[in-house]
């Protein structure tokens, strides 16, 4: 196994032994631990019975119909390549979030500044804790693949996995100019919170909301509540899967 696939791997154990499972608060909801700068947002209730019942859908039995596997495929490139930057900075890609486990799955793309974005992935892996050290793994072997580097980190007192990520062809600088410092991406659990960013003052935030300091989030944006007192209305007493 290649030197940087065994680093990410140690890592991510190093990880693993410091989680605990007693006595631990609830995680609360996605839109109340993300900032009210969010400008994209899905989130999967619970991606076991989000792949359940989406098979049972018609649109679920039509992408799976082998005779539409080339109708299938195309899409599936289209997602893949339009979201190429959440491979390459948060290790999976659009089509594989039903793949992380928890439940409140969500993946977002909030301002950090005028000319900055950054991507999120959170989920509430209550009891899912194997299933959370084992994704670890996964996206820590990915990142690696796509050239980042592993390593550790602390982030507010708790123990992260931080990636070093390549520095793109536009910003590699000219001989003899010095390199500019790469971009980090960080994974963490926390309190039954899986938590990743290519952000630390984003996913520093992130765990102030968890402990009960949060600032102004999603779930306070007259436009996020509109939306989702439309989808109660529509759905009822029925919970949504997306």
């Amino acid at each position: 196994m290649p030197r940087t696939c065994n680093r990410a791997c140690c890592c991510v154990t190093l990880l693993a032994i410091t989680l605990f499972t007693s006595s631990l608060p609830a995680v609360e909801p996605s839109e109340k631990l993300l900032p009210d700068t969010t400008k994209g947002y899905v989130s999967i209730t619970d991606t076991d019975i989000f792949s359940e019942h989406w098979d049972k859908t018609q649109l679920g039995q039509l992408m799976n119909d082998p005779t539409m596997k080339p109708f299938t495929d195309d899409v599936q490139r289209q997602m893949s390549e339009r979201s190429s930057d959440l491979r390459e900075r948060l290790g999976l890609t659009i089509d594989e979030l039903e793949t992380v486990p928890g439940r409140d799955v969500c993946v977002a793309r909030l301002l950090v500044a005028e000319d900055r974005s950054a991507l999120v992935l959170l989920s509430d892996v209550t009891d899912r804790l194997d299933d959370a050290r084992a994704f670890l793994k996964t996206v820590s072997a990915t990142l690696v693949k796509e050239g980042a580097r592993a390593g550790t980190a602390t982030v507010s007192g708790t123990p992260a996995l931080r990636f070093d990520l390549p520095i793109p062809p536009k910003a590699r600088p000219a001989p003899g100019e010095r390199a500019p410092k790469p971009d980090q991406t960080y994974y963490l659990i926390k309190d039954n919170l899986l938590a990743g960013a290519d952000s630390l003052e984003v996913i520093q935030g992130i765990l102030a909301g968890q402990a009960g300091a949060a600032g102004k989030t999603l779930a306070d944006v007259p436009a996020f509540q509109a939306t989702m007192e439309r989808c109660r209305k529509d759905l009822g007493d029925k919970t949504p899967q997306v």
